[in-house]
Formats: structure tokens, sequence, C-alpha cells
């Protein structure tokens, strides 16, 4: 009816609304179907749902060049009804904003889920989404965005749909180099405390991929309760890494600990991701940040080292094997040296980085260019506790080889 109206219209601005309604009719269509595919589990619909979001794009700039053609009668839209029922907060502290700040907000909403959109690509492992997750969440998408991403791929306590949290912290073990002799061939008794471990980490997995959906300062508070329990976590791995170890191994200096080292490897992670917020939030004042950078050199030189422990461990893995063994360990091997070769260089040249940083603020603070300021309810030591109190979850490990 309404194309009828546009057809038989003979006044220019008469056609001009029309086509204005027929717009906004078709954006609420369009996006009301990408979300309806994002709906859709195992992320089956995520690539059409691009092309609703791309339409939806196209009515929103139509409707833009639109917005100006008439004016809204009195009564029909009450403000102050807006404020008591789209809005949590009371009424007296909520503002109706424009309709050009309405449809930039959408438009930029539009562009996150696009973006969102692309993780039907992704590979079904916790390293890729994690990293996804991360690059998203530097768009600082509003939170529609993000628990549209978050419902697309964790559905059911699972990843992806089908792999579930237990099933993805045994990739992730088989990619950082733990050998596949420990998820095959082993008795009941042995399989137990592995089985028991697997589980907890893909909760503590899952837990972390929904932080990271969080907003940055919500972020930043919430990555020392996933090291909380990455801490009791370290605790489990170094026992299984005791229970397997053998007699040679049992000497000081020749410990190969593999599951410890994982649980390392996502502690240093973390740490340094919580320091590095720090500075992108505007935490620390001026004269801290040659203690920063001394931090973040100093996480950085172990997480190196904990990856070289890794990396020796998967070639002397390789080189233990026998024949048969090595066709079918090889593959996995050269995908685990070859998934390492690049965060490996990348941790080394954050952390040379990070040390240049910290001899040039203490430089500056050698010719007094930046001073300690006076702090009337405490003193330098007590404030440096409180700041970097989260660093009592990196104790438990004494390992010669992170040394």
């Amino acid at each position: 009816e309404i194309l009828e109206n546009i057809e038989t219209s003979t006044s220019d601005q008469d056609k001009q609304l029309w086509t204005a309604i027929v717009d906004r009719i078709r954006f609420r269509k369009n996006l009301l179907q990408a979300h309806i595919n994002m709906d859709k589990p195992m992320m089956k619909e995520l690539e059409s749902s691009q092309t609703f979001l791309s339409a939806a794009k196209n009515n929103l700039t139509q409707i833009k060049s639109t917005s100006s053609l008439g004016r809204v009668p009195e009564g029909v839209f009450d403000p102050k009804v807006t404020k008591r029922i789209m809005s949590s907060s009371p009424p007296r502290s909520a503002t109706v904003i424009a309709i050009s700040s309405a449809l930039d907000l959408f438009e930029e909403q539009i562009n996150h889920l696009t973006v969102a959109t692309q993780a039907s690509k992704l590979e079904i492992s916790y390293f890729s989404v994690r990293d996804f997750y991360l690059e998203f969440s530097y768009l600082v998408p509003d939170v529609v965005a993000r628990s549209r991403l978050h419902a697309s791929l964790v559905i059911a306590g699972k990843l992806i749909g089908p792999i579930t949290f237990r099933e993805t912290a045994v990739t992730a073990l088989k990619r950082s180099g733990l050998s596949l002799s420990f998820f095959e061939n082993l008795d009941e008794k042995a399989q137990l405390p592995i089985s028991n471990f697997c589980e907890r980490l893909g909760s503590v997995m899952m837990l972390y991929l929904r932080v990271l959906l969080n907003n940055r300062a919500r972020l930043r508070r919430k990555i020392p309760h996933v090291l909380s329990d990455l801490c009791i976590l370290q605790n489990e791995a170094d026992g299984i890494d005791e229970m397997f170890s053998t007699a040679d191994e049992k000497q000081p200096g020749k410990r190969t600990r593999l599951f410890g080292t994982f649980i390392l490897e996502m502690k240093f992670y973390l740490t340094s991701q919580w320091l590095q917020l720090g500075f992108e939030l505007e935490v620390y004042p001026q004269e801290e940040y040659d203690v920063v950078y001394w931090y973040i050199d100093y996480l950085l030189s172990l997480h190196f080292n904990n990856q070289t422990h890794l990396i020796t461990n998967t070639k002397n893995t390789l080189a233990k094997m026998t024949k048969q063994q090595r066709k079918k360990g090889e593959k996995h091997v050269h995908s685990v040296l070859t998934g390492f070769f690049l965060p490996h260089v990348s941790v080394l040249v954050h952390s040379h980085i990070s040390k240049a940083m910290f001899r040039m603020m203490s430089g500056l603070r050698k010719i007094e260019a930046v001073k300690y300021k006076d702090f009337p309810f405490g003193d330098a030591a007590l404030r440096f506790m409180k700041r970097f109190n989260i660093f009592l979850f990196l104790e438990q490990r004494t390992s010669a080889s992170l040394l």
C-alpha cells in the first residue's frame, strides 16, 4: 500500500515522505533479520547476517538524508514516558538523545556487529577465539555487539557449538607442546587426574573469554579473579607433572613441567595484559612509569623463557620418538613449533621495548625530570605494594628453566 502511494503521489514532498517511511521499515526489517540469523546455533547464518547488516547500513544512510523532511507532532512521542520505560536509570539522570545521535549510534553498532560476524571464519580453538575477542575489544563495542558475539561462539557451555570446553582445553594443551601420549594409552587411574584438570582448565578458559568481552575498565578489574583460579590450577598442574616425571627428571634442574608450564604461560599473558591496560586507562601517574616498564620487561622475559622451555621440550619429544611414533607425531610437533614462532619473537621484541622505556624513565628520574609526589597518608612503598599486589598470583614457581 505504501509503495502504491509512492507511485500515485503527485507531490514530490509526499513521495519523499512515503519513501522515508519505506526506508525506516526496511531498516528495522534488515536489522531484525540480522539478529535472528545470529541467534541460530553453530554460526550457520553468520555470513548471511553480513548481507542484512549491509542492507541496514544502506537504509540508515537514506534515513539520515531524509531526517529533516518533517516534524513529529507534539504528544506522539513523550520523552517523560521514554525515560521511565526504556531506561534502567532514574528518570532524572536519563537524557533523550537527538535523532542524529541515535542514527550515529545505530551505525556504530552495525559496524561492530559486522566485525562480529567475521567470527564464522575462525578456527575452532581457544587461542583463535581469544585473539579474536581481544582484537574485537579494541574497537570498544557496545554491550549489544559484545553479547551477540559471545552468544554466537559460546553455546550452552560449548565453544562454537559442538566442542566442550574440556575438549578445548585438551586441544590447547596439545598445541602448546604437550605430548599426545598423555591422552592416549594411559590406564584409568592415570587418566583421572588429567581429565579432572582439563575440566577445570576449560572452566577457567570459558571464564576468561567471558571476561574479555567486558569494557576495558571492568576487564582490568576481572583479570585478577581469573589469575586466582589459575593459581589454584598451578598446584594441581605441578602435582600432575610430579606424578608423570621419571626418576632422572626429578633431579634438580632436569624436571620437565608440561602442565605447570602451560598454566604459567596463561598467567604471564594475563598479567602483562593487566599492566598494559593500566596505560590505556591512564591508571599510572608519570612517576610510576619506570616501575611499570620494569615489571613488564621482567614478566615478558619470564614469558620468553617459559616459551623456550616449551619449544625445547617439544623438540626433545620428537627426538625420543620411535619411527612408528614419529610418523604420527611429526605433524603435531610441526604445528606446535609453527604456532609458537611468531608469539615467541613478539614477546622478545616487546621485552626489549619495555627495557628501553624503563632505562629512559630511570634516566629522567636521575636528572630529576620526574619526581615522586608527597603522599599525606602513606609513602611510595605502600603505594607500590597496593598497586602491584597482583604479582602475588605469580608465586609458586622456582624452576631452574625459568631463572
